[in-house]
């Protein structure tokens, strides 16, 4: 009997062939070790930045909840790794309203924690929502980011979006890779080269490239706070 036989099955089903073992995917799961070692690096550095610790702690909470997810390939670990999710992009949404003062810094950070758990409240009464879920508030927080870019760019610029660019390009590239492999497209189940592995390691470095973008805006409100 393999170990989750009696374990409700996740909805996603990838390419990587599932293993009667402890980890039923492999591949899918130790890919997600970049991730942790984002989060531990964002957490070291920049701890004390509210603007970007949420990261750090969303990559480590995503990379062992991805791992716990393609382990078990249950449905219970498929809620709590986009419930991680859920946090990283609350966390861009909720630091987007502050910098259009809808909220305060205080704010922002429970505010993310709420749509997490207010997200896996969903996912657990009804099933199917998790991409649909995370697709929306990718679009929310990509939107406000935009808004926010033309407003600014009316005062002109006084923010480099290079790393903003390159964290939407990294993200989109890895959701293609991310279709071919869930859609089986491009699949190799018994080969050490996954797709949804390459899209784990891509989703590393669009958290480097978002914490490197975000950071400036600490930087920016350091400065202003000492001339005055």
């Amino acid at each position: 009997m393999c170990p989750y036989e009696t374990w409700q099955r996740g909805t996603f089903v990838f390419c990587e062939a599932h293993r009667c073992s402890l980890i039923s995917e492999p591949i899918n799961t130790f890919s997600n070790l970049g991730f942790v070692v984002v989060g531990i690096w964002v957490l070291k550095k920049f701890r004390r930045v509210p603007q970007v610790r949420l990261i750090g702690v969303a990559s480590l909470l995503v990379g062992i909840l991805s791992g716990f997810y393609h382990a078990t390939s249950s449905y219970f670990g498929e809620v709590l790794d986009l419930g991680s999710m859920y946090l990283l992009v609350g966390g861009l949404i909720a630091f987007n309203l502050q910098r259009l003062d809808v909220i305060r810094v205080k704010t922002s950070e429970g505010l993310a924690l709420a749509l997490s758990v207010v997200g896996m409240i969903v996912l657990f009464s009804i099933h199917g929502l998790g991409r649909p879920l995370f697709d929306g508030m990718v679009l929310s927080a990509i939107s406000l980011e935009l808004l926010i870019y033309l407003r600014e760019r009316k005062h002109g610029l006084t923010y480099r979006y290079l790393f903003f660019w390159l964290a939407l390009g990294c993200h989109l590239s890895a959701f293609g890779i991310w279709t071919l492999d869930s859609k089986k497209i491009v699949c190799f189940p018994e080969s050490w080269f996954q797709g949804h592995a390459v899209w784990h390691l891509m989703g590393a470095c669009t958290f480097i490239f978002l914490t490197k973008f975000y950071l400036q805006f600490w930087k920016h409100s350091e400065a202003m706070a000492k001339r005055r």
